[in-house]
């Protein structure tokens, strides 16, 4: 009787972590993307479906372990509850196969992500110099960023600033005010945001930004620090 009930808590932690096991092996991928700042491969269509019922099954054979070890069972019950654990297992892993294929079917059928144009000539020299000073004086952007990488990769690389989705609307406001109407034509804000990162070195969502606009304030300690800077702004 002692090693059945040993082979029964033994198939019960095998079990439970190749569940485990599965379970991590398919959200891993999402993790590295998440903490590497990449476009993560969350398809919303059949990942919400495929995390409910990972939780579902799991949750259940926790709670038929549960019982398989605590309480006293006849032996048909025994087996009716190893039957199901077993099922769940083999479910978690069909599932597990079906949504890594799924992932995989749309990562081949995605578009490729544009190319990022380079809208760094659209300042002259004294432009992107005078800005990368006060930029840098009023901490809007990290003090570890060099003069000569400002001047190369504003606005054709994306660069972190500490402000808010209201005050980057407003930063685009301002530049854009500084240019020829041609290149106010050809320098829109979904192209302007992108060449952005928040705080967390995460991309601006670009609806939050233009959602923000419409409500804006110009009395934020950085919308009045930006007014000043491009008050002075030379041509």
């Amino acid at each position: 009787m002692e090693i059945i009930s040993y082979i029964i808590v033994v198939s019960i932690l095998i079990n439970i972590l190749v569940q485990l096991g599965l379970i991590l092996t398919y959200y891993y991928p999402l993790i590295i993307q998440y903490f590497q700042n990449k476009k993560i491969t969350w398809n919303s269509n059949y990942d919400r479906i495929i995390a409910a019922s990972f939780l579902a099954f799991f949750c259940l054979s926790i709670y038929l372990g549960r019982i398989l070890m605590t309480s006293s069972n006849e032996l048909y019950l025994t087996i009716l509850y190893m039957t199901t654990l077993f099922f769940l297992t083999i479910s978690i892993y069909l599932i597990h196969r079906m949504g890594f294929a799924e992932r995989a079917k749309n990562s081949l059928i995605s578009p490729k992500e544009p190319t990022i144009k380079n809208f760094n000539r659209l300042l002259n020299e004294n432009q992107l110099s005078y800005l990368y000073n006060e930029l840098r004086k009023e901490s809007i952007i990290d003090e570890d960023i060099e003069k000569d990488y400002f001047s190369t990769f504003f606005l054709a690389k994306p660069l972190r600033v500490y402000l808010t989705a209201k005050d980057l609307y407003i930063l685009h406001e301002y530049i854009i005010n500084k240019l020829d109407i041609k290149k106010r034509k050809e320098f829109q804000l979904n192209d302007f945001i992108i060449f952005f990162l928040t705080k967390t070195n995460l991309p601006y969502n670009q609806g939050s930004v233009r959602n923000e606009a419409s409500k804006y304030l110009r009395d934020s300690s950085n919308a009045i620090k930006l007014k000043t800077i491009f008050n002075n702004f030379p041509k």
